[in-house]
């Protein structure tokens, strides 16, 4: 089905998703919770009509039971989640073994540096300063032929295969 005969093409499909109109997270897979959330979002908007709005509008108890028909559906579903952003976590882990070894790197009193693991990030400020050095050496006589003048690999030209 095509998401943007959904309604108007006025209005964006991807902000007004099953997901969205029922406060199910797309991450809950559990038929009883489902239908849990959509009955708690269904009480709310019968219970006030203007609690639950996206983008402004309001949503209708028409629209979560359409909703709710496309998120039991498993095929339905599965077109609905890819309009659907998923929750993403950020990987704090990697980041908070960093912090302890800086923790540890930085202690009062301790003379260790940390090892030096990777020296990859010091290959562009390498060659900015290569081809900077070698701009500015004099240039070399024109009866040469163009394989002398081009740089050796590292900091000449890459070609790509």
């Amino acid at each position: 089905m095509n998401i943007w005969r959904r309604s108007s093409l006025n209005e964006n499909p991807y902000y007004r998703t099953a997901f969205q109109l029922t406060r199910v997270p797309r991450q809950v897979v559990r038929h009883k919770l489902i239908v849990q959330i959509i009955g708690q979002t269904r009480r709310t908007v019968r219970a006030d009509p203007q609690a639950h709005r996206i983008a402004g509008q309001p949503v209708t108890e028409a629209m979560i039971n359409a909703a709710e028909e496309i998120l039991l559906d498993p095929e339905r579903r599965i077109h609905e989640e890819l309009l659907e952003h998923a929750a993403e976590k950020p990987m704090l882990e990697p980041i908070r073994k960093l912090l302890a070894e800086i923790d540890a790197g930085l202690a009062i009193g301790e003379a260790s540096f940390l090892p030096v693991v990777n020296l990859e990030a010091l290959r562009p400020w390498t060659t900015s300063l290569v081809r900077r050095f070698l701009s500015a050496l004099p240039v070399p006589d024109p009866s040469f032929g163009a394989r002398e003048l081009e740089l050796i690999p590292p900091f000449g030209r890459i070609q790509e295969d």
